[in-house]
């Protein structure tokens, strides 16, 4: 599944438009779905950051004094290994979506304000 499934029908159809049919009120849309995308990366990476810290207890601390000793255990830490490396791969799409957005966004503004206009420091 690419990030472009991710993305709604309204996304879609604003992403295939070229800048002569793009109006403000589609820039404007654009933008909010970039502080969104950009807000739920940072969602993500904190409880990415917990996710971690969970992790490492379990696999640093308490796994190692029952390694072997205990399969459900050794399941269990197998398993958070695996939702750790899903959620991280979730996140890392999230950030490049939001990082396309916003390529999208400023390439679409300078197509239609060759002067700058502000939208990105120009």
């Amino acid at each position: 599944m690419g990030w472009q499934d991710k993305l709604t029908e309204r996304e879609r159809y604003l992403m295939s438009l070229d800048s002569t049919q793009i109006s403000f009120r589609d820039l404007e849309h654009f933008a909010r779905s970039l502080a969104a995308s950009r807000a739920l990366v940072e969602a993500k990476n904190e409880a990415l950051r917990h996710c971690r810290n969970v992790h490492r207890l379990a696999a640093d601390i308490i796994a190692p004094a029952y390694r072997g000793t205990n399969n459900a255990l050794d399941e269990a830490v197998g398993e958070a290994d695996a939702a750790l490396a899903r959620t991280e791969a979730d996140i890392s799409m999230d950030e490049e979506t939001a990082r396309i957005y916003k390529e999208g966004l400023i390439a679409m503004h300078d197509e239609r304000h060759p002067d700058g206009g502000g939208l990105h420091g120009g």
